[in-house]
């Protein structure tokens, strides 16, 4: 009995550490992953089905919730990624020493390990069937941490305090709360049909950019994002156009990881 109580007190303890680590929330990756489920090729949703039993959306956030088990642990470091001088880096050589969950190696960098993961899959008929399963769950999540300002790590973006209306918060929380701070009544499916409107074209342009070109792509949009959020000021009382901007770059975001884990689960089951 003993044992067992603590076991349980363990895995609260873990569950609640992981909340402070999470990218765009549960609801926020479950976004993700339901514009990548609305654009997948009839093989691939197939073979989603094979192997998940569920859509991409219902493990969005499997990761996050496995990372500080034991059996995962090792996963614990993959949800970033450090870059610097146009190289990437550990998340400590970015200059992101307070992150608690930055790489600390290049191995451990989630582009590194998703392109791992990737390329293990294209071998999936060889592969255990639970091995596929855990590789599509790990990376359904880490194609969303990919695109997540605050997942991408370079000097001057360590986690910085912030306040809402008097109430003490950090950049990270307010990254995570993002769909729900600007979406609050609208639904993952809602989203998708009201901003997911690309031409086969743009889609196309979209997806032939690679996981590392990703990253720098991004990362002028994400430096961005620390200009807007003025940790001087309370949230509340930045200019309205700043937050306008910010709900303008998490949207975009979440668009562009959706099609892109689409794309990459296109291409390994084509």
């Amino acid at each position: 009995m003993k044992q067992a109580v603590k076991v349980l007190v363990i895995a609260i303890v873990a569950m609640m550490s992981v909340c402070n680590a999470y990218a765009w929330s549960s609801t926020g990756h479950s976004t993700v992953a339901h514009i990548a489920d609305q654009n997948l090729t009839p093989k691939a949703r197939k073979m989603c089905g094979k192997y998940l039993g569920h859509s991409l959306a219902y493990y969005a956030s499997w990761l996050d919730r496995w990372r500080y088990s034991m059996e995962y642990r090792h996963t614990s470091r993959w949800h970033a990624v450090g870059i610097k001088d146009g190289k990437i880096v550990s998340g400590h050589m970015a200059g992101a020493t307070s992150e608690g969950f930055a790489p600390l190696t290049v191995e451990e960098q989630g582009i590194t390990r998703l392109n791992q993961l990737v390329e293990q899959l294209k071998d999936y008929k060889k592969l255990s069937d639970s091995a596929v399963v855990v590789n599509l769950k790990c990376i359904i999540h880490i194609v969303g941490d990919m695109h997540c300002p605050c997942h991408t790590l370079f000097d001057g973006t360590k986690q910085f305090n912030m306040t809402n209306r008097g109430r003490k918060t950090d950049f990270h929380t307010y990254i995570d709360g993002a769909f729900t701070r600007f979406h609050s009544r609208m639904t993952s499916d809602e989203f998708c049909h009201k901003y997911c409107r690309l031409t086969k074209k743009e889609v196309k342009e979209l997806c032939k950019v690679s996981p590392e070109g990703w990253i720098w792509e991004n990362a002028d949009t994400f430096r961005e994002c620390y200009k807007l959020l003025d940790p001087s000021k309370d949230y509340h009382d930045l200019p309205e156009q700043n937050k306008l901007r910010m709900k303008e770059i998490t949207d975009e975001m979440l668009v562009k990881a959706g099609y892109r884990l689409a794309n990459v689960i296109n291409e390994i089951f084509k």
